[in-house]
């Protein structure tokens, strides 16, 4: 190596630390040392994160949090003003980007494939015992039951959904006579016989009323009969209620969803994702959530996090399975794409390349080059 003198047994130690860096060691030369060091660290990393090890060498780094988390708890490491404002961003404010819109449309065309494909009845779903405590559940909301009677009663935007059901179907059912009369006396019919178009407007009007009769009279029985069905005692309703489930659990899913179509099931994504857009926007809904994560903190806050973990049934085994699971194919991917020594790199050169660093690299160069052992006699 070249000194910066060309006597240098001459100096003694203290002289040398005293001369100004740049004239033992050049800037430079600390540099490159610092250069190379950077280097190595780097392959040395990465050849660690590529090694087949990994797994374990991630598994005492999980070992090593866990005995640490011990003595830290969640709200030191967390608030609920951070979860509030994390939920406010995405739950609150996010609004779905067009790629996920398409999703739900290429979503929808394989759910629709794959829920008519070997469908399960609903009985393979759903026990009888489990449904049988879904009724009972439901039963013991006697006042919810009343309150939706009251509803139904006093609505009349039920009433109007009732009377449009009822219209449409009736008007399917009826015959066109008209074509049918059309059809048998040929074309023309009309011009032929004078009296017949107002004998054909009357019989449309009286049509009409009919069926304006016949949808206020449906509408009032129906409603009449939902009434009376609401209000039967709960062993009266469990009974109906488990009649029409000894008539369907056999039944496979794909037979009673025979009249959706996979547009169907992408519109009813779409309507959740509409209504769900209007609901977060509510002070109410908002409210709710956020009283949801304040109870969360208030009964886990002091918590240490390896207990936490514990608590809601996340062990260091899962921890470790995870890491497994997903670190090996992460790192070689990147690998693969020449960016996990960029990102090594990147998490060291700052030090190594700082100022503070490459100074104490010039003055232990400098030390090493000054301080000359002793000759053996």
């Amino acid at each position: 190596m070249t000194q910066s003198s060309s006597n240098p047994s001459s100096e003694t130690p203290d002289q040398a630390l005293n001369q100004p860096v740049a004239s033992c060691v050049p800037a430079t030369q600390a540099r490159l040392l610092a250069e190379q060091l950077l280097e190595a660290q780097v392959a040395f990393v990465k050849a660690r994160l590529s090694n087949a090890e990994v797994s374990d060498h991630a598994a005492s780094l999980i070992n090593f949090c866990l005995e640490q988390g011990k003595d830290i708890t969640l709200e030191e490491v967390v608030s609920a003003q951070s979860i509030r404002d994390v939920v406010q961003v995405y739950a609150f404010d996010l609004n779905l980007g067009a790629g996920v819109i398409e999703l739900i449309g290429a979503m929808a065309q394989r759910l629709y494939s794959e829920a008519n494909h070997l469908a399960p009845t609903l009985q393979t779903l759903i026990s009888s015992h489990q449904l049988e405590q879904w009724i009972d559940k439901i039963l013991e909301l006697d006042q919810v039951r009343h309150h939706l009677v009251q509803a139904v009663l006093q609505s009349p935007a039920a009433h109007e959904v009732i009377g449009q059901i009822i219209s449409s179907l009736l008007k399917k059912q009826l015959p066109n006579w008209r074509e049918q009369i059309s059809e048998q006396l040929g074309s023309g019919w009309m011009a032929k016989t004078p009296l017949l178009p107002r004998l054909m407007k009357l019989l449309l009007q009286q049509e009409e009323k009919l069926l304006s009769i016949a949808e206020q009279h449906l509408s009032q029985f129906i409603q009449n009969q939902g009434t009376q069905l609401l209000n039967l005692d709960a062993e009266e309703l469990k009974d109906i209620a488990w009649q029409v489930w000894l008539n369907i659990k056999d039944i496979p899913l794909n037979e009673l969803s025979s009249g959706i179509e996979a547009l169907d099931i992408e519109e009813f994504f779409v309507l959740i994702y509409e209504l769900w857009r209007e609901l977060r926007q509510t002070e109410y809904l908002q409210r709710l959530i956020f009283t949801g994560i304040d109870v969360f903190f208030e009964v886990y806050g002091d918590y240490p996090v390896s207990e936490l973990l514990e608590e809601i049934g996340i062990s260091k085994q899962h921890l470790i399975n995870d890491g497994n699971r997903f670190l090996p194919q992460a790192i070689a991917a990147l690998n693969q794409h020449h960016v996990l020594d960029q990102l090594i790199r990147l998490q060291l050169s700052d030090f190594y390349l700082s100022s503070s660093t490459l100074n104490l690299i010039q003055q232990s160069l400098l030390t090493t080059t000054t301080i000359q052992p002793a000759s053996p006699e």
